[in-house]
């Protein structure tokens, strides 16, 4: 999905793979800058768990973006990514 669209500099790290806190401390070099986690939608799972177990690593600034991106479309903030226009129309619609 990461490629079809996400939000304006995201930078995509699955919270589901081995490895995950490792590779979010090799994107952010400093500990307390906002670090925001989101899913696909309000119904994921994964971005409240993968906030949670930042913080416990030592971040100081997560945040879940609990509506995700389809909720980002709906309130028509721009994405990016190969389809992202087309991407952003189908999650606001449905």
């Amino acid at each position: 999905m990461y490629d079809r669209a996400h939000t304006p500099g995201a930078v995509s790290i699955s919270a589901k793979e081995d490895g995950f806190i490792e590779r979010v401390k090799e994107a952010v070099d400093d500990m307390a800058v906002e670090v925001i986690v989101y899913c696909g939608s309000h119904s994921c799972v994964l971005s409240p768990q993968a906030a949670a177990d930042l913080a416990e690593a030592g971040f100081m600034n997560v945040v879940d973006y609990e509506g995700g991106l389809k909720s980002w479309a709906e309130a028509g903030y721009d994405l990016e990514g190969e389809e992202a226009d087309t991407v952003a129309q189908n999650l606001a619609e449905s």
